[in-house]
């Protein structure tokens, strides 16, 4: 099969967008399809914003980058229509100038249509009233064009399933398991690590109140905070840390490399995050098949994660000494089985595998191509998805 993935950012760009798409056509090179991935030439966070090169094949995938205009936040790249001849799928990659523009032109270019909502545009409250305003009318119209929408997580696929009905399908985020795989302590240790931006919705200030209501507790507990500067800074951070008296036991660790990430998880037994929005948590995948045990806010991926793979606490992180109270209650239980804990951390998080998205993600493919089915590949009609998967909590019912 001949699939095209457009997305706006790609590599050498790093961050979830890039590395999910990365990920997956990866996992459809290894299967035999043939692969390209359509993106823009230039990188949002590179401020010499120069260009990069026009094609490139890395791994089996071909990478086609085209020029772009306009704000980062909607970049118009009308050339992508040059770029999909000969495809069976188009596979759009989030809510945006490019899901907009091939779904209006459909008539013109009249390939298959699938995207993967990513979050859509609700990751911050920014222009909050115009992103619903936005979402009930262009995003609805836009949806539409498409075959099907692949919801990469249980908040996504309720939000879209409201704008556009029969055509949505969960199929959550896949994870490179085998990246982070066994790389928590090997025997129990009263240290957490934070990995993510440093973003405003990471709530890192929540996550340093629990922390300071640990060490108020019991002073052995220590928490390190990984990642890259977005809207918060490594000063910002520093600050809130020597607020609260926690230079003791709170350590920054600016952009770390993956071999460097393995070192701090060595030295941890939890994986923490306070955030108060996901599109779908794919660092506590990562975590939990490190071996880490995940402590959670209660927002839905969260939980939804928590409930299928039976493993994990979820917090009230605005509730700093209850949140305390009850890891110190479960930490003190599983220092006796932690290796049994951190053995089903990874197993669970097995489920999760690229191998297992990608199969799922090329039968919906072949749905839609009709390939299969008793009619011929041009007279099938288009199938409707409205019911969540059921395949991952198969998949874990397995472990």
């Amino acid at each position: 099969m001949y699939v095209v993935h457009v997305v706006r950012q790609f590599y050498p760009g790093v961050g979830g967008l890039e590395n999910h798409v990365l990920d997956l056509a990866r996992a459809q090179v290894a299967a035999g399809d043939r692969i390209r991935v359509v993106t823009l030439d230039r990188l949002f966070k590179d401020e010499a914003q120069e260009r990069l090169a026009a094609t490139e094949m890395l791994d089996g995938i071909e990478i086609v980058r085209i020029p772009f205009s306009g704000s980062q936040r909607y970049p118009l790249a009308l050339s992508v229509l040059r770029h999909l001849d000969g495809a069976d799928i188009v596979h759009v990659h989030a809510i945006d100038f490019f899901f907009d523009f091939l779904g209006w032109t459909r008539p013109l270019h009249r390939h298959k249509l699938v995207a993967t909502t990513h979050g859509g545009f609700f990751h911050t409250n920014y222009a909050a009233r115009l992103k619903r305003v936005w979402f009930s009318t262009i995003t609805r119209l836009s949806s539409m064009f498409y075959d099907a929408i692949v919801a990469c997580s249980t908040s996504d696929y309720e939000r879209f399933r409201t704008v556009c009905p029969g055509r949505v399908r969960l199929i959550e985020d896949g994870v490179n398991t085998s990246k982070f795989h066994d790389a928590a302590a090997e025997h129990f240790r009263k240290s957490l690590i934070a990995i993510g931006r440093f973003s405003q919705n990471k709530r890192i200030d929540l996550l340093l109140r629990f922390a300071e209501a640990l060490a108020a507790k019991d002073p052995d507990w220590r928490l390190t905070i990984a990642g890259r500067p977005d809207d918060l800074r490594i000063a910002d951070i520093d600050a809130l840390i020597r607020s609260a008296g926690l230079e003791s036991s709170v350590r920054v660790v600016d952009s770390p490399s993956d071999a460097e990430l393995k070192q701090l998880m060595a030295d941890s037994s939890f994986l923490a995050s306070a955030s108060d929005y996901e599109g779908f948590g794919m660092t506590s995948i990562e975590g939990m098949s490190a071996g880490l045990f995940p402590v959670l806010s209660d927002i839905p991926p969260f939980r939804s994660l928590v409930d299928r793979t039976g493993l994990g606490l979820i917090l009230d992180f605005n509730n700093s000494e209850a949140a305390a109270n009850t890891l110190l209650q479960r930490a003190a239980d599983m220092a006796s089985y932690y290796g049994e804990q951190r053995r089903a951390c990874m197993t669970a998080a097995e489920a999760y595998d690229w191998a297992h998205i990608s199969a799922e993600i090329g039968a919906l493919y072949e749905t839609i191509l009709g390939i299969g089915m008793a009619s011929s590949d041009e007279a099938a009609p288009t199938q409707p998805f409205d019911e969540a998967s059921g395949s991952r909590q198969a998949s874990l019912g397995k472990h």
